[in-house]
């Protein structure tokens, strides 16, 4: 094997591994002699190798750490284009498919059932709202994108309790405090809950983003009796998650009218 040692490589005649390991023995070895007469120089010649091992060493390490980061920034880029070309929905027309198994709550199923404090300290209990509902899970209050999705969901708010006889909630994992400035700040009139140890969200198993380093925005639409219709995962385009649900909701009522001989308002009377 050929070692490359103080810009000298080890397969020449001149220096070897064992001739550069001996170099150091001996400089060291008249260090500690007191008798040696040239000390200063072979300490400034000591000092120099060893300052440039050491430097060659960090350098390594830097290129190392570099390239690890260029790994998961690579990662990063190749999962976002990987989602820009991947259905949004994992539901199509409503239909439970065997894509819905990357998630623990899949379209077809009855949803984890709840109780978390609103922005005013009120709890609410997901199984005691018998109409259909709209969760959606944020990554924090305040925060640019979510704020986006927060204000898009309350410009709908009255269109959708009202042509849908349906309601909003929103979850992150800020405490009640934090709840209660972001909707004051921004005016919301719907519920944002504050699951501060990450629990619902942990027994929805709301997917991570981006390689697990940030907390998924994922919307989920339920009929009245709790069970999913729609799973919508999607991080960047935060404005996309009301379009979507009112999507869903449209297509419940639509299906339920159809039930019921072609009214569209029987369901809202059961």
């Amino acid at each position: 094997m050929t070692i490359a040692y103080d810009g000298v490589d080890s397969s020449s005649s001149s220096t070897t591994v064992i001739e550069s390991k001996n170099r150091f023995d001996s400089i060291e070895k008249q260090m500690s002699d007191p008798l040696t007469t040239d000390n200063t120089h072979n300490f400034t010649n000591f000092t120099l190798l060893n300052a440039k091992y050491q430097i060659k060493i960090h350098i390594i390490h830097i290129y190392k750490k570099m390239k690890f980061i260029s790994a998961i920034v690579s990662a990063v880029c190749l999962v976002n284009a990987v989602d820009a070309f991947a259905p949004t929905s994992l539901s199509s027309n409503l239909k439970s498919t065997s894509s819905n198994s990357a998630l623990n709550l899949a379209v077809g199923e009855t949803a984890p059932d709840f109780t978390l404090q609103d922005q005013n300290g009120k709890s609410i209990k997901r199984s005691s709202i018998k109409k259909p509902l709209v969760v959606y899970f944020y990554p924090a209050d305040s925060t640019p994108g979510c704020t986006k999705q927060a204000k898009s969901f309350n410009e709908r708010i009255a269109s959708i309790r009202k042509t849908y006889g349906a309601d909003v909630i929103g979850i992150s994992g800020q405490d009640v405090e934090s709840k209660q400035k972001f909707a004051v700040d921004e005016k919301l009139t719907f519920s944002i809950l504050a699951d501060t140890n990450d629990s619902v969200r942990k027994e929805f198993n709301v997917p991570k983003a981006a390689l697990g380093l940030f907390p998924g925005r994922v919307t989920y639409v339920l009929d009245k009796s709790g069970v999913c219709q729609l799973v919508y995962k999607e991080l960047a385009n935060a404005e996309s998650h009301v379009i979507k649900a009112e999507e869903a909701l449209e297509t419940m009522k639509a299906s339920a009218g159809a039930s019921k001989g072609g009214n569209p308002f029987a369901s809202l009377f059961n």
